[in-house]
Order: C-alpha cells, then sequence, then structure tokens
C-alpha cells in the first residue's frame, strides 16, 4: 500500500488565493455599475451617483459645487450668484461660534481654517419655500463649511442637510 500526501507550498497559495480575490473584486466592480447604469432616467440619479452626501473633497469647480449641493437634494441655478474670496477671522466672535456649531452638525469644523483665505460660492435655490440661498467654502478643493438660508426676514439657516 502506497500513501502518497503533498502540501502545495505556501508561494502557490498565496498566488491562487490573490487570484481568487482578484476575481471576486473584478466581479464586485462591474456588476453593479451595469447595473445602476441601466436604471438611469434623468440626470438627477445620475449626479447623485456621481457624488455622495458627505462627499467634501474634490470640489475643484462650480460645477463640482453644483454637483455638492444637488447630492443634498438641492436645486440651483448652474451659475452662482456670488463667487469669492473671503478670510476666515483668526478670533471667532459669538456670531462665528454659532455659524461653527452650525458646521460641526454637519461634520465640519471651520477652527483648524482660522485665518486663511478660502473661496465662497453662493447659489440660489429653486426648490426651497421662499428666495433662499445655498452659500459654500472651499479650501484646496475641499468644502469646509456652508449653510442653506432664507433671504427673508426671520427666515432659516440651516446645514446642507436641511437641518
Amino acid at each position: 500500500m502506497f500513501v502518497f500526501s503533498f502540501k502545495a507550498s505556501t508561494l502557490k497559495y498565496i498566488g491562487v488565493m490573490s487570484l481568487c480575490v482578484m476575481a471576486i473584486i473584478m466581479t464586485v466592480a462591474i456588476v453593479p455599475s451595469n447595473s445602476m447604469s441601466s436604471g438611469m432616467e434623468n440626470g438627477a440619479i445620475e449626479v447623485s451617483a456621481e457624488r455622495k452626501i458627505g462627499d467634501f473633497k474634490n470640489v475643484k469647480t462650480s460645477e463640482d459645487v453644483v454637483a455638492f449641493l444637488k447630492s443634498y437634494g438641492w436645486e440651483v441655478e448652474d451659475t452662482p450668484v456670488s463667487e469669492r474670496s473671503v478670510t476666515i477671522p483668526q478670533e471667532f466672535d459669538q456670531l462665528y461660534e454659532e455659524y461653527n456649531k452650525l458646521q460641526k452638525g454637519e461634520g465640519l469644523d471651520l477652527e483648524k481654517y482660522k485665518g486663511k483665505t478660502v473661496d465662497m460660492y453662493t447659489y440660489s435655490i429653486t426648490n426651497a419655500d421662499g428666495k433662499a440661498y445655498a452659500t459654500v467654502l472651499v479650501y484646496k478643493n475641499r468644502v469646509i463649511g456652508g449653510d442653506v438660508s432664507s433671504a427673508e426676514n426671520n427666515g432659516f439657516t440651516y446645514g446642507f442637510s436641511g437641518k
């Protein structure tokens, strides 16, 4: 009676496992994109697929700011009402402290940008009750703050999520 036993070398085992993992990753990467693109009926769904809520990075152009706002459900005019540079003050007064509380509620914090010059974009919102504007603060291609506010007396001021 002969008994044969053999061991797969560690190198072969790692190679086979790597190929299996790569095959799974490729399958997962290809399948959702095909099913997602077939279900898109309009541009609004496409924008949501491109940018997720809370994705504060890679905001380089005015179009990126519009896509950012649309990811939160805000419809805005394509052209900003205002686009300018502003400097975050070194010391926060009571108004800035309250404004920063609003930012912290959105997962942002202006504290680390004190004294920095940032880009401020303001857009007219078309799907709000009454006249409203969205303001977005961008520093080095990253959204660092902003709000959605009513232009009316005793109006509202929300974070991007509308809270």
